[in-house]
């Protein structure tokens, strides 16, 4: 990290906002193509909880001060959770629930290994520990081809790829306003750091970190979810010390936005409050 973007505050440089107080901290992280807007739907539900929410964007996507000649300074998923840890040191945050999704479960993962005291939970909607499939006994989902003709599609038409991918994540057919607001988000970015961002997410593999994360992950899944394979959720709950499944009754790889209420329930009950 260079010394001018060390000097930037972390509640700056990703854009942090805080909403509410209470008992518990939830830190909201997000994943590829997004930026803390993909949580607007379920913040009017959480924020009926007695806790305190602190919502980001990670470097290089939504409104993060991160610009794509800050790539260099990313070159693993290590040097986001970092940021994840200077931010919760900054804020003086300890024993934090971590609601995270797609790569942003990785990303806590790492950040929690790195440092236990500042992670009570992580509640993680749709993770993967390796999106790439690795023969004969991991099925991620997806092959070094499949990889590859994404980010050409993505350095090659800027804008065609966002509205290809949106509806297929989504497990979705026909157009929507989610399908839509999906779309806006992968187009919010930055389009050189996204290609950066998406080669390290679909080639990442923390498979040899997972004995090692020190606290109880709760893994939400859905059905047709094209990013993560039933298999993925598998390995995770196999090799993660401290881990359950929780199934949702919902398709696609982003549940907080076609069925928020119904991942607000579940949040509920992982945060000891049931429902409200």
């Amino acid at each position: 990290m260079s010394v001018g973007q060390a000097l930037v505050p972390m509640m700056h440089k990703l854009n942090v906002r805080v909403l509410g107080s209470g008992e518990q901290t939830l830190v909201l992280v997000h994943g590829f193509g997004c930026d803390q807007q993909i949580w607007q739907k379920l913040i009017p539900l959480l924020q009926l909880l007695p806790v305190k929410l602190v919502l980001l964007d990670l470097p290089g996507c939504g409104n993060s001060r991160v610009s794509e000649e800050a790539i260099a300074e990313y070159p693993t998923l290590q040097a986001f959770a970092d940021d994840l840890l200077a931010l919760l040191a900054e804020l003086e945050l300890s024993a934090v629930t971590l609601l995270a999704h797609s790569i942003g479960c990785a990303i806590g993962m790492l950040a929690a290994i790195q440092a236990p005291q500042r992670f009570r939970h992580i509640l993680a909607i749709t993770p993967s520990a390796r999106y790439q499939n690795a023969a004969p006994d991991y099925f991620g989902g997806f092959e070094a081809a499949d990889i590859e003709q994404l980010l050409q599609l993505m350095a090659q038409n800027q804008f065609g790829w966002a509205g290809l991918l949106a509806p297929q994540v989504l497990a979705q057919t026909e157009p929507s306003a989610v399908t839509e607001q999906l779309t806006q988000s992968f187009l919010h970015n930055n389009p050189a750091f996204s290609r950066h961002f998406a080669r390290l997410v679909f080639y990442a593999d923390i498979r040899a970190s997972l004995p090692l994360v020190p606290v109880p992950v709760s893994i939400f899944y859905t059905q047709a979810d094209m990013i993560v394979p039933q298999q993925a959720i598998d390995y995770l709950v196999a090799h993660l010390p401290q881990a359950r499944a929780v199934p949702l009754a919902a398709r696609g790889h982003y549940p907080q936005l076609t069925h928020p209420d119904l991942v607000a329930q579940q949040l509920m009950r992982e945060l000891g409050y049931g429902l409200v």
